[in-house]
């Protein structure tokens, strides 16, 4: 499973489960990640979200654009026409930002786990989080434009928000900042080193 969901002692445990690509998001994530998130809402069973990616080197590195390339033609113009390129996109993207603002308003916390790369659409799901955790190994970045992309999942919300120029600084330049900055430019809250996760997770599951 791509998405593996539980309740567990009144928490919903939803993790993305493709540590082969750094827990990249495709379609099928989003559908899955939105359908939980929804599901649980209603939930009175559950008290908070818990979300996390699967493996010690990604909470989730961004969409994955690696359909975009199987999709693509030698024609670039026909490649950019394509009612396949086009279908997909629109698709992809339309779910991912409804589940972006899903997440940003939904009425129960939820903890991101921002545990190693954090780029992209990862930004996406985890900067509307209620509670965010940042690690020694969480590597924070908006890299669109290295791709000649924008910044997108609400980037010209949340960047907007940072203090001074940061936003557009890290928009334009696609820096890779750390635990430390996330934190203080306000994309992040708390932080622990990635050895006491398992500890923490247990101490949650702890029932009274």
């Amino acid at each position: 499973m791509v998405v593996t969901s539980e309740i567990k002692n009144g928490i919903g445990w939803l993790k993305i489960n493709r540590p082969e690509v750094l827990n990249a998001i495709n379609t099928e994530v989003v559908e899955l990640l939105t359908n939980a998130l929804e599901k649980w809402e209603k939930d009175s069973n559950v008290v908070f979200v818990c979300l996390y990616g699967e493996g010690q080197k990604g909470f989730c590195a961004g969409g994955d654009m690696r359909k975009f390339y199987d999709l693509e033609s030698e024609d670039v113009v026909a490649y950019l026409e394509s009612e396949d390129v086009v279908a997909y996109a629109e698709d992809f993207f339309s779910t991912e930002y409804r589940l972006d603002a899903l997440i940003h308003n939904y009425s129960k916390p939820i903890l991101a786990y921002m545990n190693g790369i954090v780029m992209g659409g990862g930004v996406g799901l985890s900067v509307g989080a209620s509670h965010r955790i940042v690690t020694e190994k969480t590597k924070w970045a908006m890299p669109e434009m290295n791709i000649g992309f924008f910044p997108d999942v609400g980037a010209s919300f949340f960047l907007n928000q940072l203090p001074g120029y940061v936003g557009r600084y890290l928009a334009l330049t696609a820096k890779v900042i750390k635990a430390n900055d996330a934190i203080y430019i306000g994309t992040a809250d708390y932080y622990i080193k990635s050895s006491e996760w398992e500890t923490i997770q247990k101490k949650l599951l702890i029932t009274n």
